[in-house]
Protein backbone atom coordinates (compact mmCIF):
# COMPACT_ATOMS: atom_id res chain seq x y z
CA UNK A 1 0.00 0.00 0.00
CA UNK A 2 1.11 3.19 -1.31
CA UNK A 3 2.64 5.51 2.20
CA UNK A 4 0.24 8.94 2.05
CA UNK A 5 3.18 10.95 2.43
CA UNK A 6 4.68 9.63 -1.11
CA UNK A 7 1.65 10.74 -2.96
CA UNK A 8 1.78 13.72 -5.43
CA UNK A 9 -0.22 17.22 -4.66
CA UNK A 10 -2.02 16.07 -7.74
CA UNK A 11 -3.10 12.67 -6.03
CA UNK A 12 -3.87 14.06 -2.78
CA UNK A 13 -6.15 16.30 -4.50
CA UNK A 14 -8.19 13.50 -6.31
CA UNK A 15 -8.40 12.16 -2.99
CA UNK A 16 -10.23 14.96 -1.46
CA UNK A 17 -6.79 16.26 0.55
CA UNK A 18 -7.74 19.93 1.98
CA UNK A 19 -6.32 22.97 1.00
CA UNK A 20 -6.20 24.87 3.56
CA UNK A 21 -5.74 24.17 7.87
CA UNK A 22 -7.45 26.01 10.66
CA UNK A 23 -4.51 27.14 12.86
CA UNK A 24 -3.95 29.24 16.49
CA UNK A 25 -3.19 32.15 14.32
CA UNK A 26 -5.59 31.65 11.95
CA UNK A 27 -6.42 29.93 8.16
CA UNK A 28 -3.18 28.78 6.40
CA UNK A 29 -2.41 26.51 3.32
CA UNK A 30 -1.31 23.54 3.50
CA UNK A 31 1.21 21.95 1.57
CA UNK A 32 -0.90 21.00 -1.34
CA UNK A 33 -2.61 24.40 -0.78
CA UNK A 34 1.09 25.87 -1.17
CA UNK A 35 1.95 23.86 -4.62
CA UNK A 36 -1.75 24.49 -6.00
CA UNK A 37 -1.11 28.24 -5.37
CA UNK A 38 2.39 28.27 -6.59
CA UNK A 39 1.61 26.49 -10.17
CA UNK A 40 -1.56 28.88 -10.28
CA UNK A 41 0.65 31.99 -10.19
CA UNK A 42 3.33 30.36 -12.59
CA UNK A 43 0.49 29.46 -15.34
CA UNK A 44 -0.83 32.75 -15.28
CA UNK A 45 2.99 34.29 -15.44
CA UNK A 46 3.37 32.00 -18.63
CA UNK A 47 -0.13 33.37 -20.02
CA UNK A 48 1.14 36.76 -19.47
CA UNK A 49 4.66 36.33 -21.29
CA UNK A 50 2.69 35.03 -24.27
CA UNK A 51 0.54 37.98 -24.74
CA UNK A 52 3.12 39.77 -24.05
CA UNK A 53 5.35 38.14 -27.00
CA UNK A 54 2.58 38.12 -29.50
CA UNK A 55 3.03 39.53 -32.37
CA UNK A 56 0.79 41.81 -33.14
CA UNK A 57 2.57 45.09 -32.42
CA UNK A 58 6.00 43.70 -34.00
CA UNK A 59 7.60 44.21 -37.23
CA UNK A 60 7.48 40.19 -38.16
CA UNK A 61 5.27 37.49 -38.97
CA UNK A 62 1.66 37.38 -39.44
CA UNK A 63 -1.42 39.74 -37.40
CA UNK A 64 -3.65 36.88 -36.60
CA UNK A 65 -6.97 38.42 -36.78
CA UNK A 66 -10.42 36.75 -35.86
CA UNK A 67 -13.64 38.06 -37.10
CA UNK A 68 -17.34 37.41 -37.04
CA UNK A 69 -18.52 35.93 -40.33
CA UNK A 70 -20.81 37.93 -40.75
CA UNK A 71 -18.18 41.01 -40.91
CA UNK A 72 -16.08 38.94 -43.21
CA UNK A 73 -17.02 41.09 -45.87
CA UNK A 74 -16.08 44.11 -44.44
CA UNK A 75 -12.39 42.97 -44.30
CA UNK A 76 -12.12 41.75 -47.75
CA UNK A 77 -13.21 44.53 -48.91
CA UNK A 78 -9.54 46.10 -48.16
CA UNK A 79 -7.29 43.42 -49.75
CA UNK A 80 -4.26 46.38 -50.59
CA UNK A 81 -3.89 47.35 -47.03
CA UNK A 82 -0.79 46.70 -45.69
CA UNK A 83 -1.91 45.49 -42.23
CA UNK A 84 -3.30 42.65 -44.50
CA UNK A 85 -0.22 41.79 -46.37
CA UNK A 86 0.89 39.77 -43.03
CA UNK A 87 -2.30 38.43 -41.94
CA UNK A 88 -3.92 35.45 -40.94
CA UNK A 89 -7.37 35.77 -40.94
CA UNK A 90 -9.92 33.43 -38.99
CA UNK A 91 -13.86 33.67 -39.30
CA UNK A 92 -16.30 31.89 -37.10
CA UNK A 93 -19.05 32.69 -34.93
CA UNK A 94 -18.78 35.35 -32.37
CA UNK A 95 -18.48 32.73 -29.52
CA UNK A 96 -15.80 31.20 -30.94
CA UNK A 97 -13.19 34.02 -32.13
CA UNK A 98 -13.53 34.98 -28.38
CA UNK A 99 -12.63 31.60 -27.08
CA UNK A 100 -9.85 31.73 -29.85
CA UNK A 101 -8.41 35.68 -28.37
CA UNK A 102 -9.00 34.22 -24.76
CA UNK A 103 -6.40 30.94 -25.78
CA UNK A 104 -4.15 33.32 -27.37
CA UNK A 105 -4.64 31.89 -30.55
CA UNK A 106 -5.74 34.90 -32.57
CA UNK A 107 -4.26 38.46 -31.98
CA UNK A 108 -7.50 40.49 -32.95
CA UNK A 109 -11.37 39.69 -32.32
CA UNK A 110 -14.24 41.44 -33.92
CA UNK A 111 -17.12 40.32 -32.51
CA UNK A 112 -20.80 41.36 -31.64
CA UNK A 113 -21.69 42.09 -28.12
CA UNK A 114 -23.42 39.13 -26.75
CA UNK A 115 -23.23 36.71 -23.60
CA UNK A 116 -20.22 37.24 -21.77
CA UNK A 117 -17.91 38.64 -24.61
CA UNK A 118 -16.92 41.88 -23.10
CA UNK A 119 -15.79 40.52 -19.74
CA UNK A 120 -13.89 37.86 -21.38
CA UNK A 121 -12.46 40.41 -23.93
CA UNK A 122 -11.42 42.59 -20.86
CA UNK A 123 -8.73 45.22 -21.02
CA UNK A 124 -7.91 43.89 -24.36
CA UNK A 125 -11.33 45.76 -25.50
CA UNK A 126 -9.83 49.31 -27.56
CA UNK A 127 -12.93 50.48 -29.10
CA UNK A 128 -16.89 49.52 -29.60
CA UNK A 129 -19.30 50.49 -32.68
CA UNK A 130 -22.66 50.65 -33.55
CA UNK A 131 -23.66 48.17 -36.43
CA UNK A 132 -27.29 48.38 -38.39
CA UNK A 133 -29.28 45.12 -39.82
CA UNK A 134 -31.71 44.73 -42.33
CA UNK A 135 -33.88 42.30 -44.15
CA UNK A 136 -31.91 41.11 -47.16
CA UNK A 137 -33.77 38.78 -50.35
CA UNK A 138 -32.76 37.79 -53.59
CA UNK A 139 -34.21 40.11 -56.68
CA UNK A 140 -36.33 37.21 -57.80
CA UNK A 141 -38.54 36.55 -54.28
CA UNK A 142 -41.84 37.63 -53.54
CA UNK A 143 -43.95 38.30 -50.89
CA UNK A 144 -46.82 36.09 -50.28
CA UNK A 145 -49.29 38.03 -48.16
CA UNK A 146 -51.14 34.83 -46.80
CA UNK A 147 -48.03 33.26 -46.08
CA UNK A 148 -46.07 33.15 -42.74
CA UNK A 149 -42.55 35.04 -43.60
CA UNK A 150 -39.53 31.96 -44.99
CA UNK A 151 -36.45 32.57 -43.01
CA UNK A 152 -33.24 31.51 -43.49
CA UNK A 153 -31.13 31.74 -40.16
CA UNK A 154 -27.70 30.82 -38.33
CA UNK A 155 -27.53 30.57 -34.65
CA UNK A 156 -26.08 34.19 -33.95
CA UNK A 157 -28.44 36.10 -35.33
CA UNK A 158 -31.89 33.33 -34.63
CA UNK A 159 -32.67 35.04 -31.50
CA UNK A 160 -32.38 38.74 -32.96
CA UNK A 161 -34.62 37.82 -36.03
CA UNK A 162 -37.31 35.78 -34.02
CA UNK A 163 -37.56 38.04 -31.14
CA UNK A 164 -38.20 41.47 -33.47
CA UNK A 165 -40.82 38.62 -35.16
CA UNK A 166 -42.45 38.03 -31.86
CA UNK A 167 -42.88 41.22 -30.33
CA UNK A 168 -44.15 42.17 -33.90
CA UNK A 169 -46.96 39.64 -34.07
CA UNK A 170 -45.46 38.35 -37.14
CA UNK A 171 -45.74 34.93 -38.15
CA UNK A 172 -42.92 33.10 -39.82
CA UNK A 173 -41.39 29.72 -40.43
CA UNK A 174 -37.77 28.93 -40.88
CA UNK A 175 -36.79 27.45 -43.64
CA UNK A 176 -33.14 27.51 -43.95
CA UNK A 177 -31.00 27.34 -40.45
CA UNK A 178 -27.24 26.41 -41.02
CA UNK A 179 -23.87 26.73 -39.00
CA UNK A 180 -22.30 29.33 -40.82
CA UNK A 181 -22.95 32.38 -41.89
CA UNK A 182 -22.15 31.86 -46.10
CA UNK A 183 -24.72 28.49 -46.08
CA UNK A 184 -27.03 31.59 -44.63
CA UNK A 185 -26.96 33.82 -47.59
CA UNK A 186 -26.40 31.11 -50.23
CA UNK A 187 -29.96 29.93 -48.87
CA UNK A 188 -31.34 33.47 -49.77
CA UNK A 189 -30.10 33.55 -52.64
CA UNK A 190 -32.16 30.57 -54.08
CA UNK A 191 -35.06 33.47 -53.56
CA UNK A 192 -37.18 31.41 -51.60
CA UNK A 193 -36.68 32.67 -47.96
CA UNK A 194 -35.64 36.03 -46.34
CA UNK A 195 -32.43 37.06 -43.99
CA UNK A 196 -31.11 39.37 -41.85
CA UNK A 197 -27.72 40.58 -42.82
CA UNK A 198 -25.65 43.70 -41.68
CA UNK A 199 -27.26 47.00 -44.01
CA UNK A 200 -23.71 48.00 -45.16
CA UNK A 201 -22.59 44.79 -45.95
CA UNK A 202 -25.36 43.57 -48.37
CA UNK A 203 -23.95 42.99 -52.34
CA UNK A 204 -25.40 41.86 -55.39
CA UNK A 205 -26.94 39.40 -56.37
CA UNK A 206 -28.79 40.16 -52.93
CA UNK A 207 -30.70 43.09 -51.92
CA UNK A 208 -32.26 44.92 -48.92
CA UNK A 209 -36.30 43.80 -48.53
CA UNK A 210 -38.19 45.98 -47.43
CA UNK A 211 -42.07 45.12 -46.51
CA UNK A 212 -44.76 46.58 -44.39
CA UNK A 213 -44.69 43.12 -42.68
CA UNK A 214 -41.29 43.31 -41.74
CA UNK A 215 -40.04 44.59 -38.42
CA UNK A 216 -37.14 46.82 -37.68
CA UNK A 217 -34.11 45.10 -36.65
CA UNK A 218 -32.43 47.36 -33.22
CA UNK A 219 -28.61 48.02 -33.40
CA UNK A 220 -26.14 46.28 -32.05
CA UNK A 221 -22.95 46.44 -30.24
CA UNK A 222 -19.82 45.60 -32.28
CA UNK A 223 -16.39 44.69 -29.89
CA UNK A 224 -12.70 45.22 -30.96
CA UNK A 225 -10.37 43.63 -29.05
CA UNK A 226 -6.63 43.92 -29.91
CA UNK A 227 -3.60 42.46 -28.03
CA UNK A 228 0.16 44.50 -27.75
CA UNK A 229 1.54 47.59 -26.70
CA UNK A 230 -1.05 50.38 -27.53
CA UNK A 231 2.11 52.83 -28.60
CA UNK A 232 3.28 50.59 -31.44
CA UNK A 233 2.88 51.86 -34.95
CA UNK A 234 1.52 48.04 -35.94
CA UNK A 235 -0.91 48.06 -33.16
CA UNK A 236 -2.48 51.45 -34.12
CA UNK A 237 -2.73 50.54 -37.87
CA UNK A 238 -4.84 47.69 -36.81
CA UNK A 239 -7.15 49.52 -34.73
CA UNK A 240 -7.17 51.87 -37.66
CA UNK A 241 -8.04 49.08 -40.66
CA UNK A 242 -10.64 47.44 -38.36
CA UNK A 243 -12.20 51.10 -36.97
CA UNK A 244 -12.68 51.82 -40.74
CA UNK A 245 -15.75 49.68 -41.81
CA UNK A 246 -19.09 51.08 -42.54
CA UNK A 247 -21.35 49.35 -39.92
CA UNK A 248 -23.82 51.80 -39.31
CA UNK A 249 -24.68 55.47 -40.91
CA UNK A 250 -23.20 58.39 -39.05
CA UNK A 251 -20.12 55.99 -38.18
CA UNK A 252 -21.52 55.18 -34.36
CA UNK A 253 -18.42 54.04 -32.67
CA UNK A 254 -15.90 55.13 -29.56
CA UNK A 255 -12.24 54.08 -28.93
CA UNK A 256 -11.55 53.17 -24.51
Amino acid sequence: MQNPGDRSPREDVKTGAPMRASTRAGVELTDIGRHLLHKARQLLAEKDARRRSSDTTGHGGDVRIGISSMLLNFLVDRPANAVLENASVTSDICSKIVKSFDDDEVDVAMVMDVKDHRSILGDDLVAEFDIEFAWVKAQTFVFDADAPLPLATWPPDQHIILKALSDGGRDYRVMFTGPDYASKLTAVRCGKCLAVAPRHGITLPLVEAKDDRLPAIARKKILLAVRGDPDSTRFNLVVSLMSSFQLAGGGHGHQH
